[in-house]
């Protein structure tokens, strides 16, 4: 994370939210198409998505997911 121009805030803004698209950056990032390239917003994007583990609004998703698969496999 070094290596971005990012503030301090803004570089905590993307370890709290974890976000998985472009746009999610630009959003937290104050104005980052002036700051930032593509190649720029996309490298802190793989990093985050790489490293940190999914966010709590995805993991409860995934639990939300599975609970109705197992209920329709148990018809019961």
């Amino acid at each position: 994370m070094k290596s971005h121009k990012l503030t301090k805030a803004e570089k905590l803004q993307l370890l709290n939210h974890r976000p998985v698209t472009a746009v999610e950056i630009q959003l937290m990032v104050e104005e980052s198409e002036e700051r930032l390239t593509e190649e720029q917003i996309e490298a802190p994007l793989h990093t985050v998505t790489s490293i940190l583990p999914a966010g709590p609004e995805a993991e409860q998703q995934q639990n939300t997911s599975d609970d109705v698969a197992m209920d329709e496999e148990d018809p019961a």
